[in-house]
């Protein structure tokens, strides 16, 4: 085929040059013999030399159709497509990869207005994208929805270059990159309304460690703003004895993208420092890039004073079991190397101190396994009726034991029979008589009082001790509390009255405190009546030292 074009076009240009030479005037001058041969040889040369030169243009015309059909085909099969229009909208040019995404051939698509493939949406913002090419020779984009021949839509991107022609524009299909944004946003909706549902503070930085979200519960908490959160400082947040520490923790975690875990002292919005714990992860892009760490921080302060009064518990039961433990071997110690030694009456007394003592670490212990059982759930009621006027005089005895320079008063107006868990029945009482035997002077007063409410028992056990504020009456039922000036004089574990607070309303009961700094206070606790009890009256009231 290039070897036909070319004898083609060779005679196609010797007919031409024919026409010319007819043409021309004649040459009137005769030639001699030695000019003729000069001439045909320059005329050889002129003729060899246009040959040479018809080769070269031939073949760089060769190159040029080679070249121009390979960027044809990058044209079209280019994953961008391309339009051409001219200066009145219509598309005079168009790859295959806009038919494709139009949804129709190139002899159908050229001569029609590209506006018949725009969405009515996207019309206003097309004519503005097509204004402002045709005024400036800058690249311009924009994003609009375009329709495919069969009506279904979808997402592009153009790109135009404006002359005084008309525009060339390169069209992508944006749908998946639309989708995926639509998809991010919806995460990050969700993700957002999680967190601000969560009680817990949770907070998201960027890869150089600033914030960039704080949920509901970390603005509250710190009085911050929704607009105040990107970049805010959080560490003016960390008490100055913590930050140091705080800081490098998290920086270190930033630096090595590994998660990040630390408690520190905070200032809440009130002003007041709280403990929280931090925990943070970093996060990632799906192309591996670091984007910043997310994590949450929960006030632990609660759990701090828990654990603070734990050690002090445990040190302070340590030293409450200590001392009975300490009479008991010292007096056992004496009868066994001394006991020959002794009179009769010392080796009572001894034995005596010794009962007393391993009566109130009994308590002690007793105490702590209420207590045990009923956090783990293992608290178990063994009712039974019980006569509760004779179950306070049996208490009232044992206590007059170990308080002898107390005086113990009961008042029980009926003789009335309940259904509870006697040994717990015995330990509330026991409880309450220690407790108001421990604050309160000695040779003072301690009554205990029954009497019918409704179809409730009110038991109240009342001291002359130096009271307890209203402020202080809401912390005595807590674990390991223990109120008043003088509570590191007085022996006790601090887990008295909890376990009354435990026991009697695991019988279904109440149990308050009515006090007055300076006039002592009196102790209330509920058991409901066992239906088949047979009451009868009967008052009495012990002497100096019982009854």
């Amino acid at each position: 085929m290039p070897e036909e074009q070319n004898m083609s076009d060779l005679e196609s240009l010797r007919r031409r040059a024919e026409r010319e030479m007819r043409n021309a005037e004649p040459c009137t001058s005769a030639l001699t013999r030695e000019e003729a041969i000069r001439l045909v040889n320059e005329l050889e040369i002129h003729r060899v030399e246009l040959e040479i030169q018809n080769e070269e243009l031939m073949a760089a015309r060769d190159d040029l159709a080679s070249a121009r059909d390979r960027y044809a085909h990058l044209y079209d099969f280019s994953p961008v497509g391309y339009l051409t229009l001219g200066l009145h909208n219509i598309i005079e040019e168009a790859n295959i990869t806009v038919c494709k995404m139009l949804g129709i051939k190139r002899a159908d698509l050229l001569q029609r207005r590209l506006t018949e493939f725009i969405a009515p949406e996207s019309q206003d913002d097309f004519y503005r994208h097509r204004r402002d090419a045709l005024r400036t020779a800058d690249r311009l984009s924009c994003e609009l929805v375009m329709r495919r021949l069969d009506g279904r839509s979808f997402h592009a991107e153009l790109q135009s270059i404006g002359d005084s022609d008309g525009m060339r524009i390169a069209v992508a299909d944006i749908s998946r990159r639309r989708r995926a944004e639509e998809a991010q946003r919806e995460s990050e909706e969700r993700f957002r309304v999680m967190a601000d549902s969560s009680p817990f503070m949770i907070w998201v930085t960027d890869s150089a460690g600033g914030l960039q979200f704080a949920n509901k519960a970390f603005r509250k908490f710190f009085g911050v703003t929704l607009d105040q959160v990107p970049g805010y400082s959080w560490q003016a947040l960390v008490h100055p004895e913590d930050l140091q520490d705080h800081a490098e923790r998290f920086l270190k975690s930033i630096k090595e993208r590994s998660p990040f875990h630390a408690e520190a002292r905070v200032r809440r919005a009130d002003g007041e420092w709280r403990w929280v714990e931090s925990y943070g992860v970093p996060r990632f892009s799906r192309s591996g890039e670091f984007l910043g760490m997310v994590g949450s921080s929960p006030d632990i302060t609660e759990r701090k004073q828990g654990e603070r009064l734990k050690d002090e518990f445990l040190g302070l039961v340590s030293h409450e079991m200590r001392t009975p433990l300490t009479v008991m071997l010292g007096g056992l110690h004496t009868l066994v190397k001394q006991g020959k030694e002794l009179s009769e009456e010392e080796r009572a007394s001894l034995l005596q101190d010794a009962y007393l003592e391993a009566g109130s670490l009994a308590d002690i212990v007793s105490n702590l396994l209420e207590l045990s059982r009923f956090q783990a759930g293992r608290l178990s009621l063994a009712s039974e009726p019980v006569e509760l006027e004779a179950l306070v005089w049996h208490m009232i005895d044992r206590a007059k034991e170990q308080y002898p320079k107390h005086r113990f008063v009961a008042e029980c107006k009926q003789s009335t029979v309940v259904k509870v868990d006697r040994i717990r029945l015995e330990r509330i009482v026991s409880n309450l008589l220690d407790n108001a035997a421990k604050y309160s002077p000695e040779k003072s007063t301690v009554r205990v009082t029954v009497m019918k409410d409704g179809a409730e028992l009110v038991v109240s056990v009342s001291d002359h001790g130096e009271g307890i504020t209203l402020e202080n009456q809401t912390k005595l039922f807590q674990p390991f509390e223990r109120l008043g000036k003088q509570t590191a004089q007085k022996p006790g574990s601090g887990v008295g009255l909890v376990v009354c607070k435990r026991l009697v309303e695991a019988h279904g009961g109440r149990i308050w405190v009515e006090s007055k700094a300076g006039k002592g206070s009196t102790f209330y606790f509920t058991m409901p009546l066992y239906e088949k009890a047979q009451t009868t009256g009967r008052e009495q009231q012990s002497s100096q030292c019982g009854h």
